[in-house]
């Protein structure tokens, strides 16, 4: 779904979804405690419209801000409060 559609079509079944914004926001709510990859962390958040790059989730895991809870599993919530901060920041420059 493009960002600040209000309707979705489905490409396998045709069916119309609604409230895209609302069901994204969520579909994060639900996911923020679930436990991913790096990458699996960047393209799940990047499916709900935050332009987050693989590169920017390893980048926190090597500088210490991203810590992994487990076996290089990251709490998909962590990864949202990382961008949050980054996002403005850049939207302060």
């Amino acid at each position: 779904a493009k960002k600040g559609s209000a309707t979705v079509e489905c490409d396998r079944c045709s069916r119309e979804w609604t409230n895209v914004e609302e069901r994204m926001q969520a579909r994060l709510v639900v996911l923020e405690s679930a436990l991913l990859t790096a990458t699996e962390t960047a393209r799940l958040l990047r499916s709900c419209g935050l332009p987050l790059k693989d590169s920017q989730v390893h980048g926190w895991v090597r500088y210490g801000r991203l810590v992994a809870h487990g076996d290089g599993l990251y709490r998909v919530g962590d990864v949202m409060e990382l961008w949050a901060e980054y996002a403005s920041r850049e939207a302060a420059a």
